[in-house]
This record gives C-alpha cells, structure tokens and sequence, in this order.
C-alpha cells in the first residue's frame, strides 16, 4: 500500500512535476490555451494524492498472497496503455529533433545538402554516454 500511496501520491512523480509545466508552455501558446491543460495537471496531482490509499488497500484486500506484485502488475498495465495515447496526443518539444526532422524533410524535397546542427555533431556513442551520466 505504501508503494502505491508514494506512486500515486508522488513519489515516483517528481520528475513529471518539474517537467510538466514547461512541456506544456511549449505545447499550448497563450494563457487562454494553457489553463485548460494546467487545470488538468493541477486536478490530477491532487486526485492520484487522494486515490492512492484507496486504489492499494483495494489491491491488497484482491490479491491477499502477493499484493505488492499486484501493485507493480497494475503499474505496468497501465503505463502500457498510455503510451499509444501520449504517442497520438503529444507533439514533439525538444528543439534539436524538430530541426532535424525539418532538415531531413528539406533534404527529402528539394535534394540539397541540408543538415542540422545535431547531424554534424560525430560524437561517439561512448562519448555520448560519458556526458549523460
């Protein structure tokens, strides 16, 4: 129950909490477009605060002899069937992609030597991990 209490209460959150709000300033332009989704972000934080004790003892009291895996399970599932979700609603925000992907598209069109910045950059795979971590 605990697991699912932090999970829905905000433990395994925080990085979409720090996220969010600038994903969402660069989805939706203006202050009339961003309050409807805000709202959303704001009214979901709240609501998995207030279901996360309920939503574990309800697992724990279906599943008697493993419950914590039955927590884990639902995690999954429910992952699982939001990524094709965030794939048909989310755009792309990060800057480098949409240049690149218009870089190619260029490229595609016209047939002249169009790169972007991040096709020039020939760092290695393993420098590449280096900086990351």
């Amino acid at each position: 129950m605990l697991v699912v209490t932090r999970f829905f209460g905000g433990g395994a959150s925080s990085v979409s909490v720090n996220i969010v709000g600038g994903s969402i300033s660069d989805v939706w332009y203006g202050d009339q477009a961003r309050s409807v989704p805000m709202s959303l972000f704001g009214f979901t934080s709240v609501v998995g605060i207030a279901l996360g004790p309920f939503v574990g003892s309800a697992i724990q009291q279906i599943h008697k002899s493993n419950p914590w895996r039955w927590i884990f399970y639902i995690r999954i599932i429910y992952n699982v069937a939001l990524i094709p979700v965030f794939y048909m609603i989310l755009r792309e925000t990060r800057g480098n992609v949409i240049l690149k992907k218009r870089a190619q598209k260029l490229h595609h069109e016209t047939g002249h030597s169009i790169y972007a910045e991040s096709d020039l950059d020939t760092r290695s795979m393993w420098k590449l991990f280096q900086v990351s971590f």
